[in-house]
């Protein structure tokens, strides 16, 4: 996806007063994730550094209560059975469609969180 289509996913997250934080940097966001607890957790499975996996278990680790939501463009059975067996909420393929963010966060949260 480009920044552009990304930019139109988390505008769209922010609706209806939900409060969204997003970063680039998944050692930024692992270091607000240790200062916040967060509803939702929308991450990539794919990152320099860091991957999603380590994002869902430190998250996982802080608050069991709090939805990961995996996204990738290397979606495998593998991976999907490790990041559901883990604790994953969803797991959801790319290319992202914005309509599908709405349905996985459908209901209240007030906080939505991040992207690494």
């Amino acid at each position: 996806m480009t920044n552009r289509s990304w930019g139109n996913v988390w505008a769209g997250l922010g609706q209806n007063g939900r409060e969204v934080e997003v970063f680039e940097n998944p050692h930024q966001a692992l270091k607000r994730i240790q200062e916040k607890t967060f509803d939702i957790v929308v991450t990539d499975i794919r990152m320099e550094d860091i991957d999603g996996i380590e994002i869902l278990e430190k998250v996982k680790a802080k608050s069991d209560q709090t939805k990961v939501i995996m996204i990738t463009g290397y979606a495998t059975v593998e991976v999907a059975r490790e990041a559901l067996g883990k604790g994953a909420f969803d797991f959801i393929a790319k290319p992202l469609n914005p309509t599908i963010c709405g349905k996985s966060s459908s209901g209240p949260p007030p906080r939505w969180a991040l992207r690494a």
